[in-house]
């Protein structure tokens, strides 16, 4: 059954899965920054990001040198998107 995603973890291995992308045909690279949690005790959703910044930095990085563009989604996970790795715009974002 398949994923739905390319699950990568890692530096070299975010790298390679861009490349694989760009590879297959891909124009952008978006990447799930975060997962929100409901969380009982304060009744509201929380962020889980899923990158580390040289992570996120590793995917920015790769696909920018192939001449890609990157779209994260959802948004909280996105306000830890400065420097270093810009992206080039943020999909499915809510505030």
């Amino acid at each position: 059954m398949p994923e739905g995603v390319q699950i990568a973890d890692g530096p070299d291995a975010l790298r390679r899965a861009v490349r694989e992308q760009v590879k297959f045909g891909a124009d952008w690279i978006k990447y799930y920054a975060d997962r929100r949690y409901f969380s009982p005790r304060t009744a509201a959703c929380a962020p889980g990001f899923n990158f580390t910044t040289r992570n996120r930095k590793a995917i920015v990085d790769e696909a920018h040198r192939l001449g890609r563009k990157v779209a994260p989604t959802p948004w909280p996970g996105t306000d830890r998107l400065g420097a270093p790795g810009r992206v080039d715009t943020i999909e499915h974002g809510w505030a």
